[in-house]
């Protein structure tokens, strides 16, 4: 991302995205023990106060993350999996870049269970739709088209 000091915030402030999950799936709040995104989403006033300084970075790129976790399997999931894909992924290069992969990887490995009915267990493994809609987070480091070069 460009320095913090040049950049004005860009996408939907933490708090209103946090607000968004709240109203999406409430009951995600009320989970214990408590979801790691939830934790994460709960930092939002702190992430949007450096957030509106440009500060935020990775915390906000995280809390993105989080919230499209959270809401991905709702019937209203958050609309952030293109300001990840198209913005977040374009401005990171170097040691940035592969925090923020780094950051993926361990939103990969959070249980999808406790968000989402439609799972399959086999042995130790669980399959979920996140695991799917997941990879189109990674489609920004590959460099790999986030839509069909048939279609707009």
């Amino acid at each position: 991302m460009a320095s913090p000091k040049s950049r004005k915030p860009e996408g939907i402030a933490p708090t209103l995205l946090l607000e968004q999950v709240k109203g999406t799936a409430p009951w995600a709040f009320a989970l214990e023990p408590k979801l790691p995104s939830i934790e994460i989403l709960s930092k939002a006033p702190e992430i949007e106060a450096r957030w509106k300084k440009g500060e935020a970075g990775e915390d906000y790129f995280v809390e993105l993350l989080a919230a499209h976790y959270t809401t991905v399997a709702t019937f209203c999931p958050t609309d952030v999996d293109t300001r990840i894909r198209q913005h977040v992924w374009a401005q990171l290069s170097g040691n940035r870049l592969a925090s923020a992969i780094e950051r993926v990887e361990e939103v990969a490995t959070w249980d999808v269970r406790p968000v989402s009915a439609r799972h399959v267990v086999v042995g130790k493994e669980v399959l979920a739709g996140h695991q799917g809609n997941g990879s189109a987070s990674w489609r920004g480091p590959s460099g790999a088209p986030s839509r069909s070069p048939t279609r707009p």
